[in-house]
């Protein structure tokens, strides 16, 4: 009787993780993502924020903005002829996949997240590059990050597809 009650709490023990995991990495995805931020916007040349960040049990969506400042802005804006005033932002969209477990390219793998982050750029610079962009973002990353906390990041944009 004793070795079936303790299968039976391990058993729920494992579940009781499994069923836990996805919503404590998008906790901690959603706490390191901050902290990265925070840390960017520290250089000067631009301010970035997270603008929103939705948590789910499985999957979140994240917007951060990059807004450029002082003379780097000043220099687009002389660039590209827009109105003194214009704000340039690069918008990132994220829609991150919680682990342990991920289905990636229709197969089942073990990891910690799974994120993939478009970039968009000023709207004056996208209407500059639509026939390049072709309504694509700029750059598209793909990263895999391991449960050991290794990580992989696939690099895509209308003229190149690569891994870093």
């Amino acid at each position: 009787m004793k070795r079936a009650a303790l299968g039976a709490l391990v058993a729920a023990t494992a579940v009781a993780v499994l069923v836990a995991a996805p919503g404590l990495i998008g906790f901690m995805a959603e706490n390191r993502l901050t902290g990265w931020l925070r840390t960017l916007s520290q250089q000067g040349a631009y301010r970035i924020e997270l603008v929103d960040f939705r948590r789910g049990w499985f999957d979140s969506t994240a917007r951060a903005r990059l807004v450029v400042v002082g003379p780097y802005a000043e220099a687009l804006r002389e660039a590209l002829g827009t109105a003194p005033g214009t704000v340039f932002e690069v918008v990132f969209d994220m829609a991150i996949d919680h682990g342990p477990a991920l289905l990636r390219d229709g197969r089942p793998t073990v990891g910690f997240a799974y994120a993939e982050t478009d970039m968009r750029l000023p709207a004056p610079v996208e209407r500059m590059l639509g026939e390049y962009l072709r309504g694509e973002p700029l750059i598209r990353f793909r990263t895999t990050f391991g449960l050991l906390g290794g990580s992989r990041t696939l690099i895509a944009n209308p003229d190149y597809k690569g891994t870093m």
